[in-house]
């Protein structure tokens, strides 16, 4: 990689991945970066700031994942006071300061935060005041809880904590986007600066360890859904209710993903369907998700708005079809029009249903076509484009 001669050493500000979330959504997606990153410039120094005062625990599973990955991922602490203190500004702005410091000692070449939002209250990220001559880089993942105000930042301090990291994205070099819807929504509800280089994703699962699934023992539509309103559960749920009665006896809907026994009972009680058709388990483990994902019949993602939408890309490199709402970046990965409904549209994602899971021959096109579609998604590609707008980023300092 020729570019990146002038790219020696990149410091990643990784206190996103010292969460007990290291391995979902953002985390599986900011661990598969870093270690595309270290795979594909294994010359590059990679120095992983951490935040001392985070539970050990997730620090040492963290780090214990890049042991095995790769000798140019190194690691430095910065000091903190604990989460408490940092509720008060003066104890804030010392760690602020302390961060900032631990990035200067290290002189890098650019700085790449991973998460600005994935936070707990000890996590430390500030506009830049001693750092600003380091090019600082950060990924968008996705804007929906600005989109979606009344059901993320419902109190004033969500609000203030949300534009206060907001600000931190605004005083980057550069941003780098995992998808061009949510490139699209930075610009229409933020602003045109920094400038927004869209980088994508790939699958985070590991299908070279499982037999393929044949059509014959695949079974039930699957959803991984969350409790927040641009998921959309509704619609699926009336168009799954509406459903042939032999259909559902054959595939059931099992939606995977919800952590709140609440929202469980919710989603139950609002389906019209036998209670027996619906399946709503507690928060499943990445073993058994990956299970349902290379089992299934299909993925439906009724979903509004998505950063990317991880489950589509891992479901389509097991193989199996997915049908997502338009208007996001789901489209984006699966790109067939025929796989395409409107978000709103109960009738039309009901006819989609019917056609895939009663027609052998409409499963087998779509799951043939599933191949070139995935292919365009890998980590090295992604890891590339994000190196190239690092190295670019210092010829422009």
């Amino acid at each position: 990689m020729d570019f990146l001669s002038s790219l020696r050493h990149v410091v990643i500000d990784a206190q996103c991945l010292q969460t007990d979330t290291v391995e979902r959504g953002i985390g599986r997606y900011s661990l598969n970066l870093v270690r595309a990153m270290a795979h594909g410039a294994p010359d590059l120094r990679i120095t992983l700031l951490l935040n001392r005062v985070t539970d050990p625990r997730w620090s040492v599973r963290l780090l214990d994942y890049f042991t095995s990955v790769r000798a140019n991922v190194s690691h430095l602490y910065f000091d903190s006071p604990s989460g408490r203190q940092v509720q008060f500004a003066g104890a804030r702005r010392v760690a602020e300061l302390s961060r900032e410091q631990a990035i200067s000692s290290l002189n890098p070449d650019s700085l790449l935060i991973l998460s600005a939002f994935q936070q707990t209250r000890e996590t430390i990220l500030a506009p830049r005041k001693a750092t600003r001559h380091i090019p600082t880089f950060a990924i968008l993942y996705d804007l929906i809880p600005f989109v979606f105000m009344e059901s993320f930042l419902y109190t004033p301090s969500l609000k203030r904590a949300y534009k206060q990291r907001l600000s931190v994205l605004q005083d980057c070099d550069g941003l780098l986007a995992i998808s061009n819807a949510t490139k699209a929504t930075w610009i229409d509800m933020i602003s045109t600066q920094p400038p927004v280089t869209v980088i994508g994703g790939a699958h985070c699962s590991p299908p070279d360890q499982l037999p393929p699934v044949p059509l014959t023992r695949r079974r039930g539509v699957l959803c991984v859904g969350a409790e927040t309103p641009n998921k959309n559960l509704d619609v699926l749920l009336d168009a799954y209710a509406r459903l042939p009665s032999d259909l559902r006896r054959m595939h059931g809907l099992e939606n995977v993903g919800i952590r709140d026994s609440g929202f469980r009972r919710y989603l139950s009680s609002r389906y019209q369907g036998p209670p027996g058709d619906l399946s709503i388990p507690p928060y499943v483990t990445d073993s058994e998700l990956v299970n349902s994902l290379r089992s299934a019949r299909l993925l439906a993602m009724p979903s509004t708005m998505e950063g990317l939408g991880l489950p589509v890309l891992e479901a389509m490199e097991f193989g199996t079809p997915c049908v997502v709402a338009t208007g996001s970046s789901l489209v984006e990965l699966s790109s067939n029009p025929a796989t395409h409904f409107s978000p709103q549209d109960v009738n039309g994602l009901r006819s989609l249903l019917i056609n895939v899971l009663s027609n052998d021959y409409t499963w087998a096109q779509l799951h043939d076509s599933i191949r070139e579609q995935v292919s365009a998604f890998t980590w090295p590609s992604v890891a590339r484009r994000t190196l190239e707008r690092l190295a670019a980023g210092i010829a422009v300092g």
